[in-house]
Order: C-alpha cells, then sequence, then structure tokens
C-alpha cells in the first residue's frame, strides 16, 4: 500500500515537474513586472476609455429632438442608463485602483481585483450594451456611432478581458490548487459575462450596419446605393401626406402636400382662406383652388368671383436637415393671418398632421377627396382614408413604437413673407 502511495506521489510530482517545465516562459512573462505595467496601462486606458463613451452614450440619448420619425428613447430606458452609468464609474474606479495596487505590489491579481473586474463586466459592460441593443433595435436609419463606438470598444475589452483570465487563471492548471473555490468562481462568472458582452457587441454592430425593410427584416445584403437616409425616406415617407384639420369636425381633414415635397423643396408655402358663414375654403400654393360645402360629403369646386370676405392665412413649412437632434431631420413652420399678422393662431384653430394614404385610396391628390361621380368632393376622413402614422412609423427590428410626434413643429424662427 505504501508502495503505491509512493508511486503515485512520484507520478504527481513528475506531472508538476512536466507541467512547470510546460508553462515556464508563461510564469515569466505573467511574474514580468513590464507584463503587469502594460496590463495596468491597457486596464486603465480602457476603463477610462469605456467610461467616458459610457456618459457621451447617455448625453447623446437625451439631446435627441421629437422629429421625422424618431424621437428620443423612452424615459424607462434613459433612467436606466443614467443609472448603470453612475454605477460603471463607481466599479471602472474599482478596477483601477485595484490594479495599481496589484502592480504595485508586484502580485497577480488578487481575490479583489477578481470581483471588481466581475463587477465591471456585469453591472457595468452587460446591462449598458443590453440597453445599447434595445435602442439599436428600434433605430434603423439612424447614424448610431456612439451606439457602434460602445460596441467595438466593447468587442476590444471582452477579447483583453478574456486574453488575461486565459493567461492568468485557465492556462496554469497546476496552479488551481493554490486557490480557493471562491476565486474559481469569479473567474468563471467572468468568462461567462465576456461571452456575453462579446455576443451583445457583434449583435449592436450587425444590427445598427443593415438596412431593415418595412416588416422588421434585416438585408443582409445592401444595395450599391445605399444610404441610410434614402432607405428611411422610402420606408417611412413614401404616401405620406400633410393635412390640416377643418375647424368644423377634428375628424375631417383638408390635404395639402406630401412629405416628400417638403424634403425636396427645403421649404414651400401656402395660403388657406376661409369663410366659414358660407362654408368656403381656398388653397393656394400656385394657383388657387377654392371648394364650397353644402354637407360633409357634398363639397363643390367653386369657381364663382370671390364677392364675400375670406380670411387668409399664411402656412409656410420648412425641412430641418437631419443632425445630431433630430435624426431623420424635422418639418417645422410658421403661421400668420394675413390681415392680422400679429394676432396668435391657436393649434386648436387651425392643426396639421402626418398621415399616410390607404392603398385603396385613387392617386389625385386634390385638398378635398374626389368621390365616385367625379363631380363631387368631400373631406378626407381619419377611418376611410388613412393609416394612422403611429402604425406607419414602426421602427427598426423590434418595429418599436416611435416616440417622435404625429405634426409638424411650430417655429417662430421662420421668416414669413407677405401673403401672395
Amino acid at each position: 500500500m505504501a508502495k503505491n502511495t509512493r508511486s503515485s506521489s512520484n507520478i504527481s510530482n513528475t506531472q508538476q515537474q512536466q507541467s512547470s517545465i510546460e508553462f515556464q516562459w508563461l510564469y515569466r512573462l505573467i511574474n514580468s513586472r513590464s507584463y503587469k505595467t502594460w496590463v495596468l496601462l491597457i486596464i486603465c486606458t480602457l476603463n477610462i476609455v469605456d467610461l467616458l463613451v459610457d456618459w457621451y452614450f447617455f448625453m447623446s440619448k437625451t439631446t435627441i429632438q421629437q422629429g421625422l420619425v424618431f424621437g428620443p428613447p423612452p424615459r424607462n430606458i434613459l433612467l436606466a442608463i443614467f443609472t448603470f452609468c453612475i454605477i460603471s464609474t463607481f466599479t471602472s474606479l474599482l478596477e483601477i485602483i485595484q490594479i495599481i495596487r496589484d502592480t504595485y505590489q508586484n502580485r497577480l491579481t488578487s481575490l479583489f481585483g477578481r470581483i471588481t473586474n466581475c463587477l465591471t463586466l456585469w453591472f457595468e459592460d452587460v446591462p449598458l450594451l443590453t440597453l445599447n441593443l434595445l435602442i439599436v433595435i428600434c433605430r434603423d436609419g439612424e447614424v448610431t456611432y456612439i451606439s457602434l463606438a460602445k460596441a467595438i470598444i466593447g468587442i476590444i475589452a471582452a477579447l483583453i478581458r478574456f486574453l488575461f483570465i486565459l493567461l492568468n487563471k485557465w492556462l496554469i492548471r497546476h496552479d488551481y490548487h493554490r486557490k480557493d473555490n471562491l476565486s474559481q468562481f469569479f473567474n468563471t462568472i467572468s468568462t461567462i459575462g465576456i461571452i456575453i458582452v462579446l455576443l451583445l457587441s457583434i449583435s449592436i454592430h450587425t444590427i445598427a450596419s443593415l438596412p431593415i425593410d418595412n416588416f422588421g427584416r434585416i438585408h443582409l445584403s445592401r444595395p450599391s446605393d445605399f444610404t441610410r437616409f434614402k432607405f428611411a425616406h422610402q420606408k417611412y415617407f413614401n404616401h405620406v401626406g400633410l393635412f390640416l384639420r377643418s375647424s368644423n369636425d377634428y375628424n375631417k381633414f383638408i390635404y395639402l402636400t406630401n412629405i416628400d415635397n417638403i424634403i425636396e423643396k427645403g421649404q414651400k408655402t401656402f395660403i388657406y382662406s376661409i369663410n366659414e358663414k358660407d362654408n368656403i375654403y381656398c388653397i393656394k400654393q400656385d394657383n388657387q383652388t377654392c371648394f364650397i360645402e353644402f354637407n360633409s360629403t357634398n363639397i363643390y369646386l367653386y369657381n364663382k368671383q370671390l364677392t364675400n370676405k375670406l380670411i387668409n392665412y399664411s402656412i409656410t413649412f420648412q425641412f430641418k436637415e437631419p443632425d445630431f437632434y433630430y435624426l431623420l431631420g424635422d418639418i417645422n413652420y410658421n403661421i400668420i393671418r394675413c390681415d392680422l399678422k400679429n394676432f396668435y393662431i391657436s393649434d386648436d384653430k387651425i392643426s396639421l398632421h402626418y398621415y399616410r394614404f390607404k392603398r385603396n385610396v385613387n392617386d389625385i391628390r386634390l385638398p378635398f377627396m374626389l368621390n365616385d361621380d367625379n363631380n363631387t368632393y368631400r373631406y378626407y376622413d381619419i377611418q376611410n382614408d388613412f393609416e394612422p402614422i403611429q402604425y406607419v412609423w414602426k421602427t427598426g427590428l423590434s418595429r418599436c413604437t416611435s416616440t417622435s410626434s404625429s405634426s409638424p413643429h411650430r417655429s417662430q424662427d421662420i421668416q414669413m413673407n407677405d401673403c401672395f
């Protein structure tokens, strides 16, 4: 029995000696001062850059304004990002302090160092990348440079952290008997976290780089002439009109123009004229077209000379180009009453809305809808003629509800010309 024990002991010693010889170069590398210094520089730089990107990521999302299709992320997402940015600040500082301490004492990563590394992964990288992914899957058409930057840093950080764990923990197998179970636990949890970070980062980069169609499907092969704004334009703006709501009925609308026309021209002005007593309505862009209403479904062209006094409103629309705050741009407008230019016009008096025409609506775009008899007109009806813009502007891979506005934004900065 004793002989067998000595034999087993000799075999074990021989294996340890072979293992020691096998990993001798690795021990020299890991125990060298230069290696620890490089680890210190890499980890500190990575944490500082990652921390700056985290806070910039949060600030960039809070500054997004309601524009065409896209608005700011939901409030609960912003609050979650802010919370984890605060947590990431503390975990990053802890990790930096610990790596400086380990380097100064010329030792391998301590148990506390493994804990801080694990905390950084699970309370900074994983939650913030998950929130980033939630935003990206709702954000096709957005130039997500900061999202891509966060994803790229996540990939680099994951690979570097995995390399350090591989060198310090997993490759030196014969060193396990000197490690307690708690160290092995945190090593395992950190490795799982690194894999998740890597998967999240790759997903963000992939989704943000490829176009997504109306049905939330990713196009793996991009057209050679692909541009995000052009693709989003075709997806969200085709057949979307700008309508003026009649003051007589909240569900009846008068057509002005398509969003496409304002985006293409940059600015358009309309004169909306009304005589509520006689139910006469006129729309003028180049030429004036007038209608007289007998009832909501029987409206006729009014070709007679206008003897009754009309109240004229000048409405100017202006397209705001996409920028950091407005991801697909925005449409602003200003309105004045021609005879009382300082008179304030409330939104209840004249309100404007976006709607997409249903496919069964004819392609003749007139202020009022032409009836089947081709002689009379009617108001555009929200139930029969339109698709709600909230349904049309379902965004991204997960077809999220748009956080933008369903109407253009009023801006007093638009200079109004005299009524023409």
